[in-house]
């Protein structure tokens, strides 16, 4: 499927009513796409619904989000066989869209893609859930970690600031 990877490659970042309209092109290409012909470019594509899931523009999420309602979609590119390839790359945005967005159909449809894929496929569910979790607890660390340097900086800058007002500092 090289007309999916060029797809891909021009990828309209820039207008959402675009992205929405390459969404529904994709889906009509992927539909047309059987077998492994489309795994060379399966790494990429996800990669791009990720991104499209994580759009703050609610037609972009939610059309992205409804790639699953399709069925021919549901049975092969998004399948049960697939998900060790796809879930990976494409629960962090799921979990994001599914607590985070604005927009309450976005929030229904990524909590609904996220409740099938646990239905399909528990241990890659599990395994990604693990993953997020941990990669949310590093990060929450090293944000108190900054902060607490930055609490330092300022008792510093502080105390040499003071220190300096009173005249006691080197001028």
């Amino acid at each position: 499927c090289t007309i999916v990877a060029g797809l891909i490659r021009y990828w309209p970042w820039n207008s959402s009513a675009k992205q929405v309209m390459f969404l529904n092109e994709l889906e009509e290409l992927m539909e047309l796409c059987r077998g492994d012909s489309v795994d060379p470019v399966l790494p990429a594509l996800f990669g791009l619904i990720a991104r499209c899931i994580a759009s703050e523009h609610f037609q972009v999420a939610e059309r992205a989000l409804m790639l699953w309602s399709c069925e021919s979609l549901g049975h092969g590119l998004l399948s049960k066989t697939r998900a060790p390839m796809s879930l990976p790359l494409l629960f962090s945005p799921l979990m994001q869209a599914s607590t985070r967005h604005w927009n309450e159909s976005v929030l229904a449809a990524a909590e609904s893609v996220l409740q099938r894929s646990k239905e399909q496929s528990p241990q890659v569910y599990e395994s990604c859930l693990r993953t997020h979790n941990e990669r949310k607890n590093a990060l929450a660390n090293e944000r108190a970690c900054a902060n607490a340097k930055w609490v330092e900086f300022e008792k510093a800058a502080a105390s040499t600031g003071s220190t300096e007002v009173s005249g006691s500092g080197p001028s």
